[in-house]
């Protein structure tokens, strides 16, 4: 998938013409593709591996420790 969509996201999205043409274009692309890119800055990319390396914590954590965290009821957990 060397062709993949990149998108450049707004600050804050308030339902302009932009906005909603932005919107557009990228269910276009998942529907096209099944996925886009997202182009991001420091911040971002420092939160992505953040949360990376949270998610990798989590999931090397015992089986019995992650299925306290399922619930019946939402369908919800770990996975």
């Amino acid at each position: 998938m060397e062709d993949l969509q990149t998108f450049s996201l707004p600050e804050s999205v308030s339902g302009t013409e932009l906005d909603i043409r932005l919107a557009r274009d990228l269910i276009r692309a998942w529907r096209a593709d099944g996925i886009f890119q997202v182009v991001t800055g420091p911040l971002q990319e420092r939160k992505i591996l953040d949360a990376l390396e949270v998610s990798r914590r989590f999931f090397g954590m015992s089986l019995n420790f992650k299925v306290q965290h399922v619930s019946d009821l939402t369908y919800s957990g770990y996975i």
